[in-house]
């Protein structure tokens, strides 16, 4: 076998299956009660890749704007160095903050158990230290697989990964039990059948869109209100907005 000796076959990856945990939820602190009104400010990002530097007066500058354009919420990805000053100058202007989780959707959430090990202690360590900033309503984490891998491996995929968020979620809302809990997904044709599977297994409060196409948008916001679900755009192509306007 020419093909079977320059280019060995990976064992087939064994189907996991999600913890029967038994726990249907349902969305006891929704992040939607603040009325958000937000952007997710992205300034900052990847700073270990280039000389833009966060500073006060950066910062001064863009939340003054903001706030005057009548947003209220920003949301950013955290877990750098400029976490300190984005939530100092965001309470300053009185702008509440959705503290979203820096996790990378490429880790293999079936056998890197290592890393998996490493990154849920840095995370409840992140929530440890954040607990007291009151302008914080919601850390959020990201259901994006998809970017990283394809069917059928995917649906394995995921399934780790909400065994893992599993593990450690309920310490979070130990740890720091008046923030909502939120998890981000895309729009799409399995939306509904994707927050039925979390909402079973997860004490998840809200259910960020992240939308790149409206097609399915009706339909999921009439299953959120049939099922007392909280929903909302966290994320819209600027094309998208533009167009119904």
């Amino acid at each position: 076998d020419l093909i079977g000796a320059n280019f060995p076959r990976k064992p087939k990856q064994p189907v996991v299956a999600l913890k029967n945990l038994g726990v249907k939820t349902t969305s006891a602190n929704p992040i939607t009660k603040h009325g958000i009104k937000g952007v997710h400010y992205n300034k900052g990002q990847k700073w270990r890749d280039n000389y833009y530097g966060l500073t006060k007066n950066v910062l001064i500058e863009d939340f003054g704007l903001l706030k005057g354009a009548g947003i209220n919420t920003i949301q950013f990805t955290g877990g750098n160095i400029y976490d300190y000053n984005i939530l100092k100058y965001s309470e300053k202007f009185d702008l509440n903050v959705i503290y979203e989780f820096d996790i990378d959707n490429s880790i293999d959430f079936i056998d890197d158990q290592e890393k998996l090990n490493k990154l849920r202690e840095q995370l409840i360590a992140e929530v440890e230290s954040l607990k007291e900033n009151q302008n914080i309503i919601g850390y959020s984490f990201k259901y994006d697989l998809e970017q990283s891998y394809t069917k059928p491996l995917l649906f394995d995929q995921q399934t780790a990964y909400l065994n893992w968020l599993y593990s450690f979620i309920p310490k979070i809302k130990t740890i720091d039990p008046k923030k909502s809990l939120v998890i981000e997904l895309k729009l799409d044709r399995e939306t509904i059948s994707n927050i039925k599977k979390i909402q079973e297994n997860l004490p998840i409060d809200s259910y960020g869109l992240l939308v790149d196409n409206p097609l399915e948008l009706n339909k999921v916001l009439n299953f959120s209100k049939n099922e007392g679900i909280s929903i909302y755009i966290s994320n819209l192509k600027p094309e998208i907005l533009i167009e119904n306007i």
